[in-house]
Parts: structure tokens; sequence; C-alpha cells
């Protein structure tokens, strides 16, 4: 008994003080019991009639083959059942333990990956949470997927744990996520099955926020409209009517001036929403210090030479009270309208969305050229309504 203490503690003492146990209940035994038998049931019973009162046709076969399969499942379910009953998974502060099949594994916050929560989504219906999984790697390279279920998995309040594993797993990749940031590329968030993309895709940069919807066409939000990141318990996007999350939280951004939230998705489908979150907000704060940084040395002196009808220069760039010049070539304001701001390019969507590639100013360059273009052309139209 000393020798098996010890060897709990070695295991556990890593991951720091206890928080929570999620452990099989005998209520939950038996409703998973439940849940496996009537699968069991309807496929002995299709069995049986196709075998005493249907004839030999394709009626028979039909019937006797779903009931296999009806039968089959319900008896792994059950077994599975039987064979967890004991299961026990025990939270603590730097990472996990899981008790099943009567052997303890371990697992620090940074050993947890690609934790996924199976939800049921249909129009008009709410969404339902049908479990989750999450795979562990072991200091040996070792890997392990499990599983979780509320048929065949008798712990209730699955979706708690998986709400646990989900934001502390999320919170040990937001430095490896800022880091990403730091290197001047892009992190980005999305769910993968069998390596495609199956949800609204979120990429964060030190420039803004692009998502690119599965079925719809990417779009870009720089931090200087991005007005709030906000996981909220229910929706402010518009929803047909009797939409529920299923108690499932959402992550809205809502751009500047605008009530609609920009982008609304369910936690479910951004794994590591904890992450993009982490790295948000780094890069928000790296925006806000540079813009601050700007409007105090260098966009006072940026706009006086504009105001001294001369024009300013950035790389192959242009801004004058005239227009936007563009290597040689230059644009009136009227012509020109608004600037959209994109991560490596201007677009002109007044323009049929014309392109001007910027990727060879530096980050800092390119919020300059982007505040003084703005300022220009709001005074412009100010002039013109006057």
């Amino acid at each position: 008994m000393d020798q098996i203490k010890r060897e709990l503690r070695e295991s556990l003492g890593p991951l720091g003080e206890f928080r929570q146990m999620f452990a099989t209940t005998w209520f939950g035994f038996a409703v998973s019991v439940i849940r496996s038998l009537i699968p069991l049931a309807l496929g002995c019973g299709l069995i049986a009639a196709a075998e005493y009162w249907l004839v030999t046709n394709w009626k028979h076969y039909l019937a006797l083959v779903s009931g296999v399969l009806l039968t089959l499942q319900g008896l792994r379910l059950l077994v599975r059942t039987l064979l967890r009953r004991d299961q026990k998974l025990l939270v603590f502060e730097k990472g996990i333990a899981v008790w099943r099949y009567g052997r303890l594994a371990t697992y620090p916050w940074s050993q947890l990956d690609q934790v996924e929560a199976n939800v049921a989504k249909a129009e008009g219906a709410p969404t339902s949470f049908l479990g989750f999984s999450f795979v562990g790697r072991n200091q040996d390279g070792a890997v392990c997927k499990y599983n979780f279920h509320p048929a065949g998995d008798p712990i209730p309040n699955l979706k708690s744990l998986w709400q646990i594993i989900d934001q502390e797993v999320g919170r040990s990749r937001g430095a490896d996520a800022i880091a990403t940031l730091q290197a001047g590329q892009e992190v980005s968030f999305q769910r993968v099955i069998w390596g495609k993309v199956v949800s609204t895709q979120i990429g964060i940069s030190l420039f803004g926020i692009r998502v690119k919807p599965r079925y719809d066409p990417e779009r870009f939000l720089s931090w200087y409209w991005v007005d709030r990141i906000a996981v909220v318990e229910t929706p402010e996007a518009t929803r047909e009517e009797g939409y529920s999350s299923g108690g499932i939280s959402h992550l809205e951004v809502f751009k500047r001036f605008d009530s609609e939230p920009w982008v609304s998705e369910l936690v479910s489908e951004i794994p590591g929403y904890q992450a993009l979150l982490d790295a948000a907000e780094f890069a928000r704060g790296r925006f806000e210090e540079t813009v601050a940084e700007l409007h105090r040395e260098k966009l006072p002196e940026a706009l006086d030479v504009i105001d001294a009808g001369k024009e300013l220069c950035l790389g192959k760039f242009g801004i004058s009270q005239y227009g936007f010049r563009f290597r040689s070539e230059i644009i009136p304001w009227q012509e020109l309208g608004y600037l959209h701001f994109d991560r490596d390019k201007i677009v002109a969507p007044v323009l049929d969305n014309r392109t001007f590639a910027y990727d060879d100013l530096a980050l800092a360059e390119r919020w300059l050229l982007q505040m003084i273009a703005m300022s220009v052309r709001n005074e412009q139209t100010r002039a013109e309504d006057e």
C-alpha cells in the first residue's frame, strides 16, 4: 500500500494542485446501461421479425441487416459501459489524470492535443452536445486518444469536463500562438477532420483578423476596426426563431459602429479558442502601442507635409491632397473612394476591388499609411460636403 501511495504521489505531484474530479455515478451508470439496451432491444426485435414474420425478400434482408447492426451497437455500448464503470478523471492545476481500464495516465496540459467536441446542429433545432475527445501524448512519444460519450461513459456532466479541458489546453497553447505572431506569421484556428477543415477558419495576425467560412468568401478586419472580442453564453447575432446553443458558448467579434457581430461561432467549432483570445489580446495590444507611438512621433509630421501641398512617400505609395499614388499611377480621391486595408494589400471596393500590394512595408509603415490615408480621405469628404 505504501508503494502504491508513493507511485501515485510521483505520478500526480507534477500536476500541481488538485481541483476537481469527474467520476462514474450509479445514476450515470444506470442511464448508460439503459441507453445501450434500447438499440439492443430494437435490434433483437428486428431480427425476430425478419425470421418469423417476414417472407424472404428485400424487406426480410433489410430488417435482418438493420437488426444485426443495432444489436452490435447495443452490445458495444453495454460492454464499454461495463468496462468504464470505475472510470475517473482528475483535474489538476497543471494537467489531468485519467483512470480507465485499471490504468492511470497523467498528462500536463501541454501534452494534450485535438480537443474536439461532437455537437449536433440542425436548422430550427437546439444544438446538442454528443460528447468529446482528446489526444494525450506521453514523454516517450506514445499517443492515446480518449473518447467520451454519454452512451457508454457513465460520468455525468461531460460537457463541463470538455469545457475545462478545452480552456486549459487553449491557455497552454497561448504562448506558442503569441510566439508565432511575434515571428510575423498568422496563427489560425479551425476544426479539422481527416485533414479537412470543416468549420469557419479564423486567423489572427498582428494586422487583424481573417475569417474564412467553410462555404463563403474570405473576409478581413484590421485591428483599427475591431471593437471587441467576447465569449458569450447567449449570442447577439440574429438567429432563426427558437434557436438554442444547447448551453455552448459563442465566440463573437464585433466591428466598430456595428450592432451585429462580424463573427459569431460556437466555441466547439474553434478548438483552442482560449489561445485565440490570448493571441488576439496580444496582437491588439501591439497595435494600440504602435498606433499611439505613430500618433506621437510620425502622424503629425506626415500630415504637415500633406497640408503644405506636398506628397508623402512610403515605399511605392504616395499620399497627397489630390489623390493616392501607387508607383507612377495617381488616382484622385473622388475616383478611389474609401480603402480597405487587408493584411498584405490595400483593396479599393469602388474600383471593382482592385488591390495594391504593400507587403514590402514594415508593419508600422502599413499602420501609418492607413492612418494617413483615412485622415486625408476624411478631410476631402468634409470639404466636398461643405
